[in-house]
């Protein structure tokens, strides 16, 4: 399941605020490192001036992210692979269950990052917040951090109809657009990456919907593709909108015999407690 993007010639300015920095940091003469990885790891390309961990993102043009749901352990639990299908991180994410079972897929998190050292290379952080068209004033927002750098933000777009986040860098300029499709009840959901006008296409996320079709899903559970020359940051950012497109709309497949009036009902009775905590 592999997925790229042609971009002509006369669109790749689109995405100047993304792209890596004028001064990139210069690789080394070997191209990866020679340790032999176990388990299908990913090797670790030799970069200087990177924070550790992040190297691979100098390399990586698409995720592959499986996930794996542990109730007994509170936790949810990511493997992510680049298109050869080799491990590049795991991610973690511990919840609370009385949190799960109020706010579901609203719930406030913080999701760290390993590489194949176990070390904590990132993490995302996502303070309680709403997705629905009722509330504009509790959107979603998740700060991305590496190694204790800020690394971008991911914010959330009133819109009535249709889901929008900017993607921004750590200054808070946005400087690309993930937006998704009126209907979320489909088996694949495709959330376009476009460049920070809105005109150029550069990646997507397609999520599949587990809960549809558990028999029938394939290896990956999601993915996103994005530009090989993005800054490494914005591809960690671009990393956590995936997992966050995965949790908030997981929700549309839970409940989509839900009534109409229930589901109002519902974001409406959530809305009212968000705007009370505010």
């Amino acid at each position: 399941m592999s997925y790229s993007v042609s971009l002509p010639d006369d669109s790749l300015h689109s995405y100047d605020g993304a792209k890596k920095p004028p001064l990139q940091p210069k690789e080394q003469h070997s191209d990866t490192e020679t340790t032999n990885f176990e388990d299908n790891w990913m090797p670790s390309p030799l970069v200087l001036n990177c924070p550790p961990g992040l190297e691979y993102l100098t390399k990586i043009d698409k995720f592959f992210v499986n996930k794996k749901h542990d109730p007994l352990e509170s936790e949810n639990k990511y493997l992510i692979k680049n298109d050869l299908a080799q491990k590049v991180y795991t991610a973690v994410e511990k919840y609370d269950k009385c949190c799960m079972i109020c706010c579901n897929t609203t719930r406030p998190f913080d999701i760290k990052v390993f590489d194949f050292q176990e070390r904590e290379v990132l993490n995302f952080n996502r303070p309680l917040g709403c997705q629905s068209c009722w509330c504009p004033c509790c959107l979603q927002s998740v700060k991305v951090t590496a190694s204790g750098t800020l690394c971008g933000f991911i914010k959330q777009s009133w819109r009535p109809f249709s889901p929008k986040f900017r993607i921004c860098d750590a200054t808070g300029k946005t400087v690309l657009l993930i937006k998704g499709p009126c209907d979320i009840t489909y088996i694949l959901t495709k959330f376009k990456v476009l460049s920070c006008d809105g005109k150029t296409e550069v990646g997507h996320v397609s999520a599949y919907l587990a809960s549809i079709i558990p028999k029938q899903l394939p290896n990956d559970h999601f993915s996103i593709s994005f530009p090989m020359d993005l800054d490494f940051n914005i591809k960690a950012v671009l990393l956590a909108a995936s997992i966050l497109i995965d949790c908030l709309f997981y929700k549309s497949a839970q409940r989509n015999h839900a009534s109409p009036a229930f589901e109002a009902g519902f974001e409406a009775g959530h809305c009212f407690a968000m705007c009370m905590m505010h």
